[in-house]
């Protein structure tokens, strides 16, 4: 996903900087369809490109 950081997220007020993100995300099918999905966000990626951590 990609996107600005417009407003608060995570306790970061907005930074106006681009953001880049991937993520994983887990279905579980029942008889021919998703009936669960689970996602995991990349987190510390999105923090470190809104200057919420370092990145080294």
């Amino acid at each position: 996903m990609t996107g600005t950081h417009q407003g608060p997220f995570a306790g970061v007020e907005a930074t106006g900087k681009a953001i880049r993100s991937e993520s994983l995300a887990f279905y579980r099918l029942s008889h021919g369809k998703i009936v669960e999905e689970r996602a995991q966000l990349d987190m510390l990626g999105i923090l470190r490109q809104m200057g919420a951590l370092p990145t080294a």
